[in-house]
């Protein structure tokens, strides 16, 4: 038969033993909860990045296209037709800094293009007959 005496060293021991997996079991649950909001942060981080991002891209390729829409609307205003290109084209270019050349492209064949030097051989080049372009 067991004395008072050796109950309560068992007792205590079960005591010691339940608040140590009481402690272990809300610590884990403390690190996992803290884990989850980590990632949870990481990831709208990294949204705000991806976002940022596709909206310069997004300005730079308005940038570009706002160059092509003022030629546009230069060939509009005469018909088809801006016998000035070059002078044009030599004067915008300074604006658009991400342009590295303009050029003119009646029905998809390059016929003018400014700066010429680097650029002599897309002169004739049909964009509308390329498969790497021709979507666009």
């Amino acid at each position: 038969m067991r004395t008072a005496r050796s109950i309560r060293p068992l007792q205590q021991w079960l005591f010691v033993a339940a608040a140590f997996m009481i402690s272990a079991t809300l610590a884990t649950g403390l690190i996992w909860r803290s884990e989850l909001n980590d990632r949870a942060e990481a990831r709208a981080r990294a949204g705000d990045l991806a976002a940022d991002h596709a909206q310069a891209l997004q300005r730079g390729i308005e940038r570009a296209l706002s160059a092509t829409y003022a030629i546009a609307a230069l060939v509009r205003q005469g018909h088809g037709e801006l016998s000035n290109f070059e002078a044009v084209a030599t004067e915008m270019l300074p604006f658009y800094p991400g342009i590295a050349a303009l050029g003119l492209s009646p029905g998809g064949v390059i016929q003018q293009v400014v700066p010429l030097a680097g650029n002599e051989k897309s002169i004739g080049f049909n964009q509308l007959q390329d498969l790497a372009q021709n979507r666009e």
